[in-house]
This record gives C-alpha cells, structure tokens and sequence, in this order.
C-alpha cells in the first residue's frame, strides 16, 4: 500500500450508518478550488476509473487508553457535517497495488460458502471452491473471523477476548457470574431475580431450571425452549426423580405461589409476564406488588429495555445487573456523556453507553467470559 493524493468533486454520497458513509468522487473539476482536505480513504472494494473513484468515511476502533485507531466518532460526525454534495476536496488515499487484487481472488466468497450461490457468478473477484469443499472452507472462514474479532477484544481491554466462550453459553455464563457476584441466598430474596427483556427466556432458564433462583421473566413474546433445554430439563428431571415427582412442568404462575425450597425449583419454569416492562407496569400495574419485591433486576441484551432496568432499579434501591448491546442512537436522544472538554454530547458508541449507565447508576463494570457485547454494568447490596 502506497498513500497518494487525489483531487476532485463529490458527486454522490450515501450514508450507511452514523459512522459509516461512502462518497463518489469525480477528478475532473475545472470551475472550483479546493478549499477543503477531507479525512477520507479509498473504499477497499471499489475499482476506479479513470474519471473517478469511490471514498468513504469511517470510524476506527477505540483503543484502551481512550485513544482511536484511524477516525473517530466525533471526527466521523464533523465530516458528515461538513461535507456537502459539490464540493471539491483533496484527500490521501491508500493506493491498492496489484498484489491486492490477486489476494482478494485467493478470499472466499461468503455469498458462495454460505449459500452455495453467487450472483456475481465468473465475474465474483472472490473463490468459489466446488461444492465438496464448501463445509471445510466455511469452518475456516468462520474461524478465521472469530480468531480476529477476539484479537480485536483482547486490544480493546477485553481481559477475556482470547478465551471467551461462544455466544449460545452467554446466558450460563451470565447466571455463574450472578451466582459468584450476588449469593443463592440474596437472588432468592423477595420475589426473586426479575429477568427483563429475556427473549426466549435463557437466562430465567438458568436461573430457575437449573439453578433453583425463583426468576420472573418480563417479555412481551412468548417463552420458547430450545431442543438443548429440553434435553437438559429432563436430565434435571431424571437425576432428582423424588424431589420432582409431584411437579408438573406447567409454568409457576399455574401451579401457584412458589415454595420456598430451592430444590423445588429445579426443573420448573419461572413466571412469565408477557408485556413490556415500562413505568405503569412497575408503579401501579397488576404485578407492581411482585416487582417492586424482587431481590435483583437483570438484562441479557435487553435492547430498548436497558435504561428501564437502570431507572427501576434506581427508583426502587434495587440491585440490577445489565449487559447492554444496541445503542439505538436514534430512539433515545436524552442519553448525553460528558467528554474531556466538559461538552455534552450523544451517546452513539458501546463503549459511551456502557459509560453511561455506570454513571448514571454510580455503578461498576466487568467484562464477562463470553464473545460479543459482554460488558456488565451492575450494582451490588451497600454491605456486599
């Protein structure tokens, strides 16, 4: 890779993500100056012309320290901005050699390994291995992005990215960590642990199923058991034959109130209140008594249910502990981080919302063994 300077007009824009825009630009400009030196690079798949080339605009990755590798969010925003259709800029640019275009040929076509079709067909830059060899260069493919994603964890601060457990144990992993973090007896506290936002119920799984944790989950669509839970509640059901022998595997809320041994527990399915966790439900719904009861409020991924756990937690003194994921920038605009200069600004980035909330809550932060958004934000009993 060489770095060249290229001079022209922007003719076309298209806007992908909050950090993520490409550009046309046209080289021939005669009737402009240029008053302008745009941070942009050339798109790695695109092939220029003589006329013109595609650019694009991106964010790097945020580095331990603080510190960005290439763009940043804020500079990405300040471009955006700044740029406007028609305006003729000169920018570096990485300029592809040949070599490249032979090493692109030699990369899998990810269209091809996952479907077996290509719609590029002959003119795909990308290999097309025949269809016996699909499997074995799908599993190093796939291999290959999951050894680069924990490298890219591990640099970001991730004490557990090169070790991390696959995504399917992240609800195990979660429940183990409330376990070591919280006690048996304080989760069973109350009401019990309050799963919010749970999807198909895995960590009210773990919690109740397996653990004996007396879980209410609160979600909106219903709860579904995968064929591994289904395995492992009949092995639950086979090694304690005794204690489950008079339990149906009817969810609680039909078998009445729950009793209050742990192993009585096992191998039953939590409470399940099918609605959207929001202000009315908790203040003066028809669960706010079991709610406003419960001993912890958790969050696996709870999407836009994250800052309701942080403000039911906060509004009631209760412990919770959320492992947020989507930021979703544009549906909660109230979020606002303070930055070096003491200026407010949106919270666009993970690691900005994970800030957030710790402050928000004066709560703490620990990475969790498992791939992916896997940091807990949580907050603990004074006495713990």
């Amino acid at each position: 890779m060489s770095l060249i300077t290229l001079s022209g007009q922007l003719c076309y824009k298209r806007a992908l993500s909050r950090k993520l825009v490409f550009y046309d630009l046209r080289f021939e400009v005669t009737t402009k100056s240029f008053d302008k030196a745009a941070q942009l690079m050339a798109a790695a798949d695109c092939e220029a012309s003589p006329t013109g080339i595609e650019l694009l605009l991106k964010a790097g990755t945020q580095l331990a320290d603080g510190s960005w590798e290439g763009l940043s969010q804020e500079q990405v925003l300040h471009w955006r901005a700044e740029l406007k259709l028609g305006d003729c800029v000169q920018t570096s640019a990485e300029a592809c050699s040949r070599a490249e275009d032979v090493v692109s040929s030699q990369r899998p076509c990810k269209f091809w390994l996952n479907t077996g079709v290509c719609l590029k067909g002959d003119m795909c830059k990308y290999a097309h291995s025949g269809p016996a060899g699909i499997p074995a260069v799908r599993q190093q493919w796939i291999d290959s992005r999951r050894r680069r994603r924990r490298e890219a964890a591990s640099d970001a601060g991730d004490p557990h990215g090169l070790n991390a457990q696959r995504k399917r144990q992240r609800a195990a992993v979660f429940v183990d960590w409330l376990l070591k973090t919280y006690g048996r007896e304080f989760l069973n506290s109350g009401t019990g642990v309050l799963d919010i936002a749970g999807g198909r119920g895995d960590v009210s799984f773990q919690l109740q199923t397996v653990h004996g944790i007396r879980c209410t989950l609160v979600e909106p669509r219903p709860q579904k058991l995968s064929r591994t839970q289904h395995k492992e509640l009949a092995r639950i059901r086979m090694a304690d034959k005794d204690t489950l022998a008079g339990l149906s595997l009817a969810p609680a809320r039909d078998r009445g109130p729950h009793t209050n041994s742990n192993a009585s527990l096992c191998g039953t399915l939590c409470k399940h209140i099918q609605a959207e966790f929001v202000r009315d439900m908790w203040s003066h719904g028809p669960h706010a008594a079991l709610l406003q009861q419960c001993s912890l409020v958790v969050g696996l991924h709870p999407d836009q249910a994250t800052d309701a756990i942080v403000d039911f937690a906060l509004q009631f003194r209760k412990c919770f502990a959320v492992v947020p994921c989507c930021v979703f920038a544009r549906q909660f605009t109230h979020r606002k981080l303070q930055n070096s200069c003491g200026e407010l600004e949106p919270v666009v980035l993970y690691a900005h919302l994970v800030e957030y909330l710790r402050r928000k809550a004066d709560a703490q932060i620990e990475y969790l063994p498992f791939e992916g958004m896997n940091q807990a934000v949580y907050l603990t009993p004074p006495n713990a």
